[in-house]
Formats: C-alpha cells, structure tokens, sequence
C-alpha cells in the first residue's frame, strides 16, 4: 500500500509540473526557418492579484523587419536603435488577475541559425514586475519577480529544403531500381522455366 501512494503522489506531482511551466511569459512559434517572415504570439499570463499594465518585449538581435499588430485595448510603442532597428516593443493595457493576452507581431527571422532569447517584462498595477530574463537551465535563480525567458530555434530554411528534395530524388531512385530488378528476375524465372 506504501508502494502505491508514493507512486500516486509522484504521479500527482509530475502532472501538476507542465501547469506550472505553462504559465511563463511565451514566444511561439519555438521553431522557424532562417530568413523567413513570420507571425510570432507573445503569450502573457497574469498570476498575481493586481492586473497587468505593460508588457515589454526585448527584441533579440537578428530579428528584423518588425511589426506589432493592432490589439483591441492595447497601446503599443516602439524603441528603435540609431539605424531603426527595433529593439524593444510595449504594449499597454490591462490583463486581469487570473486571465491571459496573446500579443501578436509580424517579424523577420534571423539569417543565423541557432536559439534566439525572449526577455520579457511585466508590468503591474501595484508598480511591481516580472521579468523573464533568466536562462531556462538555471531553475535555481527563478524566483516570485523573475522566471525562464523563451526560446526559437532558427533552423536552416535552404538546407531543409534542399534536403528534402534530395531526399525525395534518392527515393524515386531507389524505387526504380528496386523495380528494375524486380522485372528483371521476374522475367528470368519466366524465361528459365521455358
């Protein structure tokens, strides 16, 4: 009987981990091909009592070509570096105690492949924050005030393709032969058998 609580209880555990993970600061998708527009989601969760009424997203270097769409609710402003690159976007508004935003911008991808960094930070009513800055292999420094920051992978968006169509071919090819052969000894048992 001891054997199976502990083992309940471990299960209890494991499951209520991903809930716990689940509530960070997001950036989807977490995978995209270099060099390639896309439509990424900043997901913002309010676990406090007070709402949340910022939310500030630095932009890791690489990205390019950025463009926050319009949010009903949401005031958005922009920090651009001397060449207009954009290098911080926020938006201000208000999430409930409890609820959650999805905050939506148009970007261009890296050209480099590799992880790209999210740091983000939330804002509250009562003027304290989160901040999502902390690598997400060191679970010892996160704390009430600061969690994980996201992570993309930039994937080679040539490569893949260029892989794939090889990959295809070599498949063609190989069907081919194996079908050659199949005729050819087909035809050799017939003729053998004359």
């Amino acid at each position: 009987m001891k054997i199976i609580t502990t083992i309940a209880a471990g299960i209890i555990i494991s499951l209520s981990m991903p809930a716990v993970a689940f509530a960070h600061v997001v950036v989807t998708p977490t995978e995209v091909t270099s060099e390639s527009r896309q439509i990424f989601t900043l997901s913002v969760p309010n676990e406090k009592d007070v709402a949340v009424t910022a939310v500030t997203l630095t932009i890791p270097e690489g990205i390019d070509d950025l463009q926050p769409n319009v949010s009903a609710g949401w005031n958005i402003s922009t920090q651009a570096n001397a060449k207009g690159v954009i290098q911080s976007v926020t938006w201000k508004g208000e999430i409930p105690a409890g609820q959650r935003a999805d905050l939506v911008f148009k970007a261009m991808a890296p050209a480099k492949t590799g992880d790209i960094a999210w740091k983000a930070t939330q804002v509250y009513a009562d003027g304290s924050q989160t901040k999502w800055d902390q690598s997400p292999d060191r679970h010892d420094e996160q704390s009430v005030d600061s969690g994980p920051y996201s992570v993309t992978h930039v994937t080679a968006g040539d490569d893949t393709a260029s892989n794939k169509a090889t990959t295809d071919t070599n498949g063609s090819t190989a069907l081919l032969v194996a079908s050659g052969a199949f005729i050819l000894s087909a035809a050799g048992l017939f003729i053998r058998r004359k």
